[in-house]
Order: structure tokens, then sequence, then C-alpha cells
């Protein structure tokens, strides 16, 4: 069944590491390459999803700092380099996920970030004590 894709591994993954639908497509885009080791420019990437560079490029750093993508500064550039080998084997699951499961995973995503928007919101509301 494909319900079955969606495993508690994949939602502990995204629920840790994707903020948004277009960092799992930056991530995917570049995890799921035929040719291992290509290297992506954030022009790049940026075309690919329909992006503006500069948001690209915020992705593709958050993408870094969680040690999903290999990163030179310099001439900013990316490829895929997870941490360990059970994080590629997650984000393989996860990429399954999406194409077989896409409204379910971007559900999944958006009902995470909209619940921590309403906390936030939550945060200000005046009550009465």
């Amino acid at each position: 069944m494909a319900a079955d894709l969606i495993t508690d591994d994949v939602r502990r993954f995204l629920s840790a590491n994707i903020a948004s639908v277009p960092h799992l497509e930056a991530l995917l885009l570049i995890a799921t390459d035929s040719a291992p080791g290509r290297v992506w420019s954030v022009g790049e990437v940026a075309a690919r999803l329909y992006l503006k560079e500069d948001l690209a490029r915020g992705l593709l750093d958050d993408l870094c700092e969680l040690r999903l993508l290999g990163c030179e500064t310099v001439d900013p550039v990316f490829v895929y380099a997870p941490a360990t080998p059970d994080t590629a084997r997650v984000v393989s699951a996860v990429h399954a996920a999406y194409r077989g499961q896409l409204i379910e995973v971007t559900r999944f995503i958006h009902s995470r970030t909209s619940r921590k928007a309403l906390q936030f919101a939550d945060a200000f509301r005046w009550r009465k004590e």
C-alpha cells in the first residue's frame, strides 16, 4: 500500500530536517541526480525549482547546516553529502514517499509549519488572568 511509504523514519526525518516543501524539493533534486558527486550552483537549483536565487541560496545553506549537503562557500556550489549512511537511506525513503504520496508528504510538512505558526501567534494572545 502506498501509505506505507510514509514510515516513522520518514516522518522523523521530515520533522527534524525539513522546514518547507521547497527545502525538500531542493534536497531531493540534488540527492537524486543520476550523476554521483554532481556539483550544483545556486543558479541551477533556482532555475530547476523556479525560485529566486536568494531564496534558493537560503534553502541550500539550511541544508548544509543540517549536514545533508556539502558546500563550497568561495564559489557557492553544493553536492549531496549526507553525514551518515543511515541519513542517505532515510533520504532515499523520503524520496520514495514523496514520489508515491506527494500530497500526504506535503500536507505533513505544511501541518507542521502551520502548527508552529499558530503556536508562535498564540504566544502573543492577550488572556484574562
